[in-house]
C-alpha cells in the first residue's frame, strides 16, 4: 500500500471517528436531559453537590451531562478506531451527526423559550 492510501485511509478513519464522536455526544446529551435521568448536580447556593433526576431552579445539571456525553464520546471514537475494516458512508454519517445536534438545539431552546414564558 502505497504511502498516500495509508494516510488517506488513517484521515478517514478519524474523520469517521469524529463524526461518530460527535453523533453519541449529541445523543446521549439529549437523552440525558429528556429522560430525566439521575445525574450529578451542583447547588450554588448550598455549595454543595449531588445527585437526583431534576433540578430546582437553583441547581445545574450541566457539568455531570456535559461529562456523561464526553465520556461517551470518547468511548466511541475510541471503538471506531479500534476497527479497522469498518466501512462507514461518510454522507450518512454526517447527515446522522447534524442531525443529532440539530436536536439537542431545538431541546435545548424549548426548554428556555418555556422558562421564558413563565
Amino acid at each position: 500500500m502505497s504511502e498516500a492510501a495509508k494516510t488517506e485511509s488513517r484521515s478517514e478513519r478519524m474523520l469517521t471517528a469524529a463524526l461518530w464522536a460527535a453523533a453519541i455526544f449529541a445523543a446521549v446529551y439529549l437523552l440525558q436531559g429528556a429522560l430525566h435521568l439521575p445525574g450529578l448536580l451542583y447547588d450554588p447556593a448550598a455549595r454543595r453537590w449531588l445527585v437526583d433526576t431534576s433540578p430546582s431552579s437553583v441547581q445545574m445539571r450541566y457539568y455531570s451531562d456535559v461529562l456523561g456525553a464526553g465520556l461517551s464520546a470518547l468511548l466511541a471514537a475510541a471503538l471506531r478506531l479500534r476497527w479497522r475494516r469498518a466501512a462507514d458512508d461518510l454522507t450518512v454519517l454526517t447527515g446522522s451527526a447534524l442531525a443529532l445536534v440539530l436536536l439537542d438545539l431545538a431541546f435545548f431552546f424549548s426548554r428556555i423559550l418555556t422558562a421564558l414564558r413563565r
